[in-house]
This record gives structure tokens, C-alpha cells and sequence, in this order.
């Protein structure tokens, strides 16, 4: 690992790490034969006794040198040095598109807009070089963005079928969606609920609404938990906005378990029989993978109301059933609820449907699909 005050050919001194990818680190430097900051890419050690990853990485610079393009990062320099591969790039200041998400919230549809294009940009000004480009969408209704630069892409890579007819079908390929890597190996239900303290007992339920949203939901299993009180326990992960409210409006619940986060989500799942959940396209590939029958609220105000697509996917396969947040009540949940904790067969029945839409080995799928591309297709 490099660190400040390194150099690298003589020129460029090592300022600080700035981000990682599976393959590679990247760091801030200064060129100091131009006198200009400048993003470094190396290639970790691991891989940098391995032809085919420095070939790879090798191709890359290449490719992406021979771009001229404001909505792509200009590459100026690729060397080796001791064993260690290198790329270097133009640097830009700012911030990632995610981290800037998270800082304001919900996107204007113009801004959305706006960025979306840029991006098409980008991708189209590389695949008219011939560079081999590629759109992934998890969501049974794909976003606007993505259909919109699914033209100029060799392939779009989908999280479920159901998506295909959204795009030119012969580019299509189902990898699935990737999950999250503590998840990749499921826990055992005893030690899950001895982690977050609950009855070993009990049947649980979790409940997991989203970021914004949530409260409606929230207030919704509150009163239906109160119906329940014989029937199971609750877990309710509520997230910063709703904390407080839920906690003390549940206080005289020995039953229902609140917590603001849960950074071991793995757990949680492991530890649940039954998920109450909105249906954005991650939440759903983890119930698929963990092999959990669901409830599923859709999001009212999502984008293209693509919630509840997914949730119909999933209601359609047996493993969910969805409800409108706008006419769901208390009696609802709690009715399916009994529903299923007195039927063993069909809690059984939505768990092993839920499982059959698992698609493992996502990330392994998509990177064969990546490696195994000859050339690009043709613009649609």
C-alpha cells in the first residue's frame, strides 16, 4: 500500500488513498513535472504477479486513452514500477453521485434528468470507439436512465426476466443482482436471535420499511403488533427519522423489539420467519436469497411506481404478498400474519418460492458476461 510522501516514476508524489475497487486502489498525487493533482490507479499486489489481470488492467488504460469526452475522466500516463501497475488519470474534485444522494435526499426529476444524460454521454462516446459497454438494471421496471443508455450498450445485464421486454431482448442477459457480501453465507437462526436478543421461542417478524416513508408503515405494524401479542414478536428497524416515536409508542410491548439500525442485517433476516418490507429491488434479492416470505409494502411515491412492480414479480412466483400502503390496515397484517404462522405448509411453501428467485454467483455471472464479450453491439 502506498502512502504519503511516496513517489512513483520520479513524478509523482503519493498524496493520500482515495477510494478502492476489487482490483485496484486509487490515490490522490501531484504531478510534479506539470505541477497538477492527478488520480493514480494501482493494481493490488495480489494481482499483480497474474498476466491476465495486468493484461486486463493494461487494456484498459488503452481503451480509455482513447477517449476525448467531458463526461469521462482523460487518462495521462500508464506505467510499472517494481512490480506495481499503474494508471494515471485526470483528478476531479468533488464528490461521488452517491455520496451525493445521500447528502440531499431525493433527486428533482430535472436533475435526475440532467445527470442521466451526461452519463448517456459518456457511455455512448465509448461505445462508438468500440469500447464494450454495459447497463445493469435490477428492477422489473427499469429506470428511465437505464433504457434511455441501453442503446448505446453491448449488453444489459438484468436482476430478474421479467425486465427483458423493456429492452432489445437480444442484448439481454439475466446475472441477477448482486448481494451484499455479508450476506453470501446464511446464518444460523439460533445464533442470529441470540445476537440481537430475541426468543428462541417466539415466531419473529421483521419489519424494515426505508429511509423516507417509513412512518405510515411504521404506525401501521405498531397496531397490528397490539393484535398479535400472543402470536409473535417484532422487530422493527426504524431508521434515525422514526426511532424515538416508535420506541415509545411501542414501550409497553415486551414483544416488539425496535432498533434505529442494524448494521448485521444477515441476522436479522436469519433470525426473522416472516418480512414486512418495501420492494426496492435490494430489499427483494435479499428475501430471495435468504429464502423468506414476505409481506411487501411498495413505496407509494417511487419512481414509476417500479415497487410495486417488483412486489407483483414476487406475488406472481408465491413468495410475497403485496398490499397498497394506501389501502393496507392494521386487521391486514395482522390477518396475514395469522394466516401464515397457523399454516406451516404455506409459510413453507412462500419461503422455498422465494428461494427458487434466488440467483446466486451475481457478481460471478456478470464479470464472466464482461470477459466474455468479443465485441460491441451495434447501437439500436
Amino acid at each position: 500500500m502506498l502512502t504519503e510522501g511516496m513517489y512513483i516514476a520520479d513524478r509523482y508524489e503519493i498524496i493520500g488513498k482515495i477510494g478502492a475497487g476489487g482490483m485496484s486502489d486509487v490515490y490522490k498525487a501531484k504531478d510534479l513535472t506539470l505541477g497538477r493533482f492527478v488520480a493514480i490507479k494501482v493494481l493490488k499486489p495480489e494481482f499483480s504477479e497474474d498476466l491476465n489481470f495486468v493484461t486486463k488492467f493494461r487494456t484498459e488504460a488503452q481503451s480509455a486513452a482513447g477517449l476525448e469526452h467531458p463526461n469521462i475522466v482523460n487518462i495521462y500516463d500508464v506505467g510499472s514500477e517494481k512490480g506495481m501497475h499503474y494508471i494515471v488519470m485526470e483528478y476531479v474534485e468533488g464528490i461521488t453521485l452517491k455520496t451525493y444522494i445521500e447528502k440531499k435526499g431525493q433527486l428533482s426529476f430535472k436533475e435526475a434528468v440532467s445527470i442521466a444524460i451526461q452519463v448517456g454521454r459518456g457511455i455512448e462516446a465509448a461505445h462508438r470507439k468500440g469500447i464494450r459497454t454495459y447497463v445493469h438494471d435490477s428492477n422489473a421496471l427499469p429506470g428511465k436512465a437505464n433504457r434511455m443508455t441501453a442503446k448505446c450498450c453491448t449488453n444489459v445485464l438484468l436482476g430478474i426476466e421479467e425486465a427483458r421486454h423493456y429492452f432489445n431482448p437480444a442484448k439481454c442477459i439475466v446475472t441477477g443482482t448482486p448481494v451484499r457480501q455479508e450476506m453470501e453465507v446464511r446464518k444460523d437462526r439460533r445464533e442470529a436471535r441470540e445476537e440481537l436478543n430475541l426468543p428462541q421461542d417466539r415466531r419473529v417478524v421483521l419489519v424494515r420499511g426505508c429511509v423516507q416513508g417509513a412512518r405510515n408503515l411504521n404506525s401501521l405494524v405498531i397496531e397490528a403488533a397490539r393484535q398479535c401479542a400472543e402470536l409473535c414478536d417484532f422487530l422493527i428497524i426504524t431508521g434515525s427519522a422514526d426511532f424515538e416515536r416508535v420506541s415509545q409508542l411501542t414501550a409497553d410491548m415486551p414483544h416488539v423489539h425496535v432498533i434505529e439500525f442494524c448494521s448485521a442485517m444477515a441476522s436479522a433476516y436469519a433470525a426473522a420467519d416472516v418480512v414486512v418490507s418495501r420492494s426496492g429491488a435490494s430489499s427483494l434479492t435479499e428475501l430471495a436469497h435468504m429464502g423468506k416470505a414476505a409481506l411487501l409494502v411498495p413505496y407509494p411515491f417511487a419512481a414509476d411506481d417500479h415497487q410495486a412492480h417488483n412486489a407483483r414479480v414476487f406475488a406472481a412466483h408465491g413468495a410475497a404478498r403485496m398490499m397498497r400502503e394506501n389501502t393496507l390496515t392494521p386487521d391486514d397484517i395482522a390477518a396475514f400474519l395469522k394466516e401464515v404462522f397457523t399454516d406451516s405448509a404455506l409459510l413453507a411453501s412462500m419461503n422455498e418460492c422465494a428461494l427458487r428467485l434466488d440467483m446466486p454467483d451475481a457478481v460471478s455471472r456478470i464479470a464472466n458476461v464482461i470477459e466474455n464479450t468479443d465485441s460491441p453491439a451495434s447501437h439500436d
